[in-house]
């Protein structure tokens, strides 16, 4: 490209000078020429333009002539190697053609193997001894072998497969009542039983080391029952209670279940969504200013909960995020706090259970009878396999730190199991020893254990005693009293009956606080 602007400036500059010689010797003579050749002047540049142009057009075309030339002389080498290429892999073709064929000319012998080979291009045979050619193996040699099935045995079942694993007869487990009874669980024990092995051996453990677990499980398989027996287990080592409930008005519900337990809860039950947000508050509170009594909270209709939060409704979905966090932070802080936290729901799935996070903070997973899809979310597929066929309160338990799963019976737990709770922790000192009955005439069918007029009650000494207890650790704890009265009664300020009662029976508590106060000062 260089060269051909080089060329053609080089032609310009050429005819330029050839026009000022010619103009210059004919400067002397323009009078003669100036009479009647001017016209021909003229004629005589434009013939001298016409020529430079065509010089020009010459140039370009040989130019374009010699960049064609050398673009064919490339595409025909580039040709020629293609169909070398294309010869030698014909002939290597042809080469391991004809070595196959070589052996068919040859009969195999009586196990199929072929004595003599046939070198093609001399003609010439070699006689070989009969038998397999030795190879060398190579040190990395690894043999695989598969195993391949036709579609049609891939799909089949048999009525094996159909049938559900071969089960032994569930053992017979004692109630919490019946272990009560004979003394099995008392209060402020050193291990608990935890539940039952499938042999029926008591499994024990101290009950704080299993710290936050969550609970899953279709309806009826026992979830309840197993949060109770929890749940008795905590207060019979002094533990607090906090309860979140959508369901409290059910006669099933987990609140129905630990009512006679009412003393021991810190809050009143959040059975809606203000009163929900309202234990939240009291959750954040005791997390971040824990007292020396552990404390449970129990969250039941956890993937409810966060289902309405996930679809942006009202009510429950309005404090489901926050419930989320504070359910992870109980989690994982609060094992060196003693604060414990027990999530209950249906639905395994990571959005349903407020996300992975809070998934892998619990300490374990109980998952109660649920269909086999479904607890593959939770465990493996062998493990969920078993999860149909447990009976109602059977779990798997599967621990975080722990690889395996193992199967465990928890004692049921009922209403009046917590009646007997809670008569023990009302005289500590003094536990009482029941009488032994069989488990179908267990209370409330005795005489002896006929509940209040209304379940949620419990005898005026004990509320008294429970009273007196919480308020003598909120103000050591320095609360204010806005925060005692609706920790202990559930009241704000206002001019409520509700909060006048218990205003009056909060200066009747201060004073008697006052009055051990001095008691214990003279004595000092």
């Amino acid at each position: 490209m260089r060269l051909k602007v080089y060329l053609m400036l080089l032609l310009t500059f050429v005819v330029v000078c050839l026009c000022g010689l010619l103009i210059y010797a004919l400067v002397p003579y323009k009078q003669i020429i100036a009479q009647g050749a001017l016209k021909g002047f003229v004629g005589l540049g434009i013939v001298l333009f016409l020529a430079l142009l065509a010089l020009v057009l010459r140039v370009l075309a040989l130019s374009r002539h010699r960049k064609q030339m050398r673009w064919l002389e490339q595409e025909q080498t580039r040709l020629a190697l293609l169909a070398q290429q294309q010869a030698l892999e014909i002939e290597r073709e042809n080469h391991e053609l004809n070595r196959f064929l070589a052996l068919t000319r040859v009969a195999p012998d009586t196990i199929g193997n072929y004595p003599a080979l046939i070198d093609l291009p001399q003609e010439r045979i070699t006689i070989l001894s009969p038998g397999n050619f030795v190879q060398p193996v190579p040190n990395n040699y690894a043999p695989r072998i598969e195993y391949h099935y036709p579609k049609d045995l891939l799909s089949t079942v048999t009525e094996a497969d159909e049938q559900p694993p071969l089960e032994l007869p569930a053992p017979r487990v004692p109630t919490l009542a019946e272990q009560l009874q004979r003394g099995e669980t008392q209060p402020y024990e050193v291990e608990s039983i935890l539940g039952y092995h499938a042999d029926g051996t008591p499994r024990k453990g101290q009950w704080q080391k299993l710290h936050s677990f969550s609970t899953f499980g279709a309806s009826g398989s026992g979830k309840s029952s197993t949060v109770s027996y929890y749940s008795a287990l905590a207060v019979l080592h002094g533990a607090r209670l906090v309860v979140i409930d959508p369901d409290a008005e059910e006669d099933d519900s987990i609140s129905r279940r630990l009512a006679w337990l009412e003393y021991a809860l810190l809050c009143p039950i959040g059975d809606t969504p203000q009163r929900a947000a309202k234990v939240l508050d009291v959750a954040e509170r005791e997390l971040a200013t824990p007292g020396e009594y552990p404390v449970v909270w129990i969250t039941d209709e956890f993937s409810s909960i966060m289902r309405q939060g996930e679809k942006g409704l009202k009510g429950w979905g309005e404090i489901a995020e926050r419930l989320a966090i504070n359910t992870e932070d109980w989690a994982q802080r609060g094992r060196k706090r003693k604060r414990t936290t027990i999530i209950i729901g249906q639905i395994s799935k990571a959005s349903r259970t407020g996300g992975t996070e809070l998934k892998y903070s619990m300490t374990a997973t109980f998952v109660h009878r649920l269909h086999a899809q479904q607890a593959r979310l939770l465990l493996d597929g062998p493990d969920a396999k078993q999860c149909p066929y447990l009976a109602v309160g059977e779990v798997m338990v599967l621990l975080n730190n722990s690889p395996e799963t193992y199967r465990m019976h928890i004692p049921y737990a009922d209403v009046a199991a917590m009646q007997m709770v809670a008569e023990l922790m009302a005289s500590p000192h003094e536990p009482r020893r029941f009488h032994t009955i069989s488990g179908q005439d267990l209370p409330p069918a005795q005489a002896d254990w006929k509940p209040s007029r209304n379940a949620l009650e419990m005898n005026d000494e004990t509320a008294w005693q429970a009273k007196v207890s919480r308020v003598r650790e909120l103000r050591h704890k320095e609360r204010t009293q806005r925060d005692i009265l609706y920790q202990v009664w559930g009241v704000t300020p206002g001019r409520s009956p509700e909060y006048a009662q218990a205003r009056a029976e909060y200066r009747q508590i201060i004073d008697l606080l006052n009055v051990e106060q001095a008691d214990e000062e003279s004595e000092d």
